[in-house]
Protein backbone atom coordinates (compact mmCIF):
# COMPACT_ATOMS: atom_id res chain seq x y z
CA UNK A 1 0.00 0.00 0.00
CA UNK A 2 2.51 2.66 1.13
CA UNK A 3 4.47 1.04 -1.96
CA UNK A 4 2.00 2.43 -4.11
CA UNK A 5 1.13 5.80 -2.59
CA UNK A 6 4.95 6.47 -3.12
CA UNK A 7 4.85 5.20 -7.12
CA UNK A 8 1.74 7.37 -7.93
CA UNK A 9 3.75 10.46 -5.57
CA UNK A 10 6.59 10.45 -8.17
CA UNK A 11 4.11 9.79 -11.25
CA UNK A 12 2.55 12.63 -10.58
CA UNK A 13 5.46 14.75 -10.03
CA UNK A 14 7.06 13.45 -13.06
CA UNK A 15 3.72 14.30 -15.16
CA UNK A 16 3.67 18.26 -13.95
CA UNK A 17 7.21 18.72 -14.60
CA UNK A 18 7.04 17.40 -17.67
CA UNK A 19 3.85 19.56 -18.46
CA UNK A 20 5.79 22.60 -17.32
CA UNK A 21 7.71 22.37 -20.46
CA UNK A 22 5.50 22.01 -23.09
CA UNK A 23 4.81 25.50 -23.47
CA UNK A 24 8.74 26.43 -23.69
CA UNK A 25 8.58 27.13 -27.63
CA UNK A 26 5.81 29.58 -27.28
CA UNK A 27 8.40 31.96 -25.17
CA UNK A 28 10.88 32.33 -28.52
CA UNK A 29 7.93 33.13 -30.88
CA UNK A 30 7.15 36.27 -28.65
CA UNK A 31 11.18 36.97 -28.26
CA UNK A 32 10.75 39.97 -30.55
CA UNK A 33 7.87 41.44 -29.08
CA UNK A 34 10.00 41.49 -26.08
CA UNK A 35 13.14 42.78 -27.38
CA UNK A 36 10.60 46.04 -28.93
CA UNK A 37 11.12 44.04 -32.97
CA UNK A 38 8.12 44.56 -34.15
CA UNK A 39 7.31 43.17 -37.93
CA UNK A 40 4.73 45.32 -39.43
CA UNK A 41 2.18 44.29 -41.60
CA UNK A 42 1.63 47.06 -44.20
CA UNK A 43 -1.27 45.74 -46.33
CA UNK A 44 -3.05 46.04 -43.28
CA UNK A 45 -2.50 49.16 -42.13
CA UNK A 46 -5.42 51.22 -43.16
CA UNK A 47 -3.05 54.97 -44.61
CA UNK A 48 -1.42 51.73 -46.81
CA UNK A 49 -1.06 52.91 -50.78
CA UNK A 50 -0.59 49.94 -52.97
CA UNK A 51 1.02 50.40 -56.61
CA UNK A 52 3.94 49.96 -58.86
CA UNK A 53 6.79 52.20 -59.78
CA UNK A 54 6.27 54.35 -62.35
CA UNK A 55 9.44 56.48 -61.78
CA UNK A 56 12.14 57.79 -59.57
CA UNK A 57 13.25 61.41 -58.56
CA UNK A 58 16.84 60.89 -56.93
CA UNK A 59 17.73 64.46 -57.09
CA UNK A 60 14.15 65.76 -56.07
CA UNK A 61 13.84 62.69 -53.33
CA UNK A 62 10.29 61.86 -54.66
CA UNK A 63 8.54 58.94 -56.64
CA UNK A 64 5.83 58.30 -58.40
CA UNK A 65 3.59 54.95 -58.01
CA UNK A 66 0.27 53.74 -59.97
CA UNK A 67 -2.62 53.17 -57.99
CA UNK A 68 -5.23 50.93 -58.99
CA UNK A 69 -6.16 48.19 -61.43
CA UNK A 70 -4.60 48.28 -64.20
CA UNK A 71 -7.47 49.44 -66.33
CA UNK A 72 -7.82 52.44 -64.05
CA UNK A 73 -4.70 53.88 -62.38
CA UNK A 74 -3.90 57.33 -60.82
CA UNK A 75 -0.42 57.96 -60.56
CA UNK A 76 0.21 59.73 -57.07
CA UNK A 77 3.47 61.43 -56.30
CA UNK A 78 5.60 61.10 -52.80
CA UNK A 79 8.25 63.03 -51.35
CA UNK A 80 11.06 61.34 -49.00
CA UNK A 81 12.71 63.07 -46.00
CA UNK A 82 15.52 62.02 -43.41
CA UNK A 83 12.59 59.97 -41.28
CA UNK A 84 11.00 57.82 -44.34
CA UNK A 85 11.66 53.78 -43.42
CA UNK A 86 12.25 51.65 -46.29
CA UNK A 87 11.70 47.78 -45.70
CA UNK A 88 11.82 45.24 -47.27
CA UNK A 89 9.26 42.10 -47.23
CA UNK A 90 10.72 40.75 -44.66
CA UNK A 91 11.28 43.54 -42.61
CA UNK A 92 15.09 44.14 -43.05
CA UNK A 93 15.86 48.00 -43.74
CA UNK A 94 16.13 49.15 -47.67
CA UNK A 95 18.42 51.56 -49.02
CA UNK A 96 16.18 54.23 -49.78
CA UNK A 97 15.95 55.53 -53.38
CA UNK A 98 18.44 53.69 -54.44
CA UNK A 99 17.54 50.79 -53.75
CA UNK A 100 17.22 48.44 -57.66
CA UNK A 101 13.15 47.56 -56.06
CA UNK A 102 12.96 51.63 -57.31
CA UNK A 103 12.94 50.50 -60.19
CA UNK A 104 9.46 50.86 -62.78
CA UNK A 105 6.97 47.80 -62.43
CA UNK A 106 7.95 47.13 -59.28
CA UNK A 107 4.95 46.64 -56.30
CA UNK A 108 5.29 49.04 -53.35
CA UNK A 109 3.14 50.02 -50.12
CA UNK A 110 3.62 53.13 -48.58
CA UNK A 111 2.50 54.69 -45.53
CA UNK A 112 2.19 58.09 -46.60
CA UNK A 113 2.75 61.31 -43.40
CA UNK A 114 -0.35 63.13 -42.36
CA UNK A 115 -0.72 65.22 -44.96
CA UNK A 116 -0.23 63.06 -47.68
CA UNK A 117 2.41 64.33 -49.59
CA UNK A 118 5.38 62.48 -48.34
CA UNK A 119 5.95 58.80 -47.62
CA UNK A 120 6.62 58.10 -43.84
CA UNK A 121 7.16 54.23 -44.76
CA UNK A 122 7.63 52.51 -47.74
CA UNK A 123 7.40 48.56 -48.31
CA UNK A 124 9.22 46.92 -51.12
CA UNK A 125 8.35 43.93 -52.13
CA UNK A 126 10.39 40.99 -53.05
CA UNK A 127 12.93 41.28 -55.67
CA UNK A 128 12.77 39.89 -59.48
CA UNK A 129 14.53 37.15 -60.55
CA UNK A 130 16.58 38.08 -63.02
CA UNK A 131 16.22 37.32 -66.68
CA UNK A 132 18.26 34.90 -68.31
CA UNK A 133 21.12 36.52 -70.22
CA UNK A 134 22.19 35.86 -73.54
CA UNK A 135 24.98 34.33 -73.91
CA UNK A 136 27.36 35.60 -76.31
CA UNK A 137 30.44 33.79 -77.52
CA UNK A 138 33.33 35.79 -76.63
CA UNK A 139 35.04 37.96 -78.74
CA UNK A 140 38.76 38.77 -79.02
CA UNK A 141 40.56 41.62 -80.57
CA UNK A 142 43.56 40.28 -82.49
CA UNK A 143 46.27 42.98 -82.33
CA UNK A 144 48.11 43.56 -85.16
CA UNK A 145 52.13 43.01 -85.19
CA UNK A 146 54.07 46.05 -86.15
Amino acid sequence: MLLRMVGSLILGIAVLAAGSHAGGDKEKKSDKKAKGIEVKNAAKDPRAVKGKVVSVDIKGKAFTIAVGEEKKTEERSFGVTKETGYFGPRGAKGEGLKDDRFAKGYDLIVIPSKDGKSAEEVHFSYRKLEEKKKEKAPTKEKKKKK
